[in-house]
């Protein structure tokens, strides 16, 4: 039988034997390591980089030559990092959400591992609720494996204030502690060195 038809190939590791595309043929493939070993080699035997493999076609008791292929096998990226539940506020996206130890694109998939689908745009403001989601990165044409995030989004709290002129023996105004949306909190007061302008923060509680 005539030799079967493979090119040299590229794969996100881990790969296999099994992963090589082979054509040309009509009976059954055996794998070798080299050209001249006796003995086939499982096709669950995994792909080492730059290695050459060999493939052939048995068709009743006859053997075809063998077809080299050479296998390039790319690292998969480490999973990025990200605190496990993350806090945002209002007009927030997943784009807002801090993720470290990575250098490809992230990926975000919108459950937790294994399900999911992928989300295209990431820049989508997400609406007040929690979120159970998983992200990965891609690099070098590799996914790596995903990490589980779950990611609260706040409702912003709305306040109907404008800036305060008052006279320096005046006390300065106390505020509720719940946003004209009933958002709880409370006000944090700093006061920029050297002046008499006075600052107020509302943190939720």
């Amino acid at each position: 039988p005539t030799a079967p038809i493979a090119r040299d190939q590229t794969f996100c590791a881990p790969a296999t034997i099994a992963s090589i595309l082979v054509s040309g043929y009509s009976g059954t493939l055996k794998w070798y390591s080299s050209n001249t070993i006796a003995s086939p080699i499982s096709t669950s035997t995994g792909l080492i980089n730059g290695a050459t493999y060999y493939v052939s076609q048995t068709i009743g008791t006859c053997s075809s030559l063998r077809t080299p292929v050479t296998v390039t096998v790319v690292p998969k990226p480490g999973v990025p990092y990200a605190t496990p539940t993350q806090n945002l506020c209002g007009n927030a996206s997943l784009n807002n959400v801090i993720v470290s130890n990575y250098t490809g694109t992230l990926n975000w998939y919108d459950a937790p591992i294994p399900g999911g689908n992928l989300i295209t745009d990431a820049s989508v403001l997400l609406a007040p609720g929690t979120y159970s989601y998983s992200v990965s990165q891609t690099l070098n044409g590799c996914e790596s494996n995903r990490r589980n995030v779950t990611i609260i989004v706040n409702q912003t709290p709305i306040f109907d204030l404008t800036d305060l002129t008052i006279c320096e023996s005046d006390p300065l105004p106390i505020y509720p502690n719940f946003s004209d949306n009933g958002i709880a909190g409370n006000w944090i007061l700093s006061n920029a060195p050297g002046t008499n302008i006075y600052k107020y923060s509302f943190v939720p509680t």
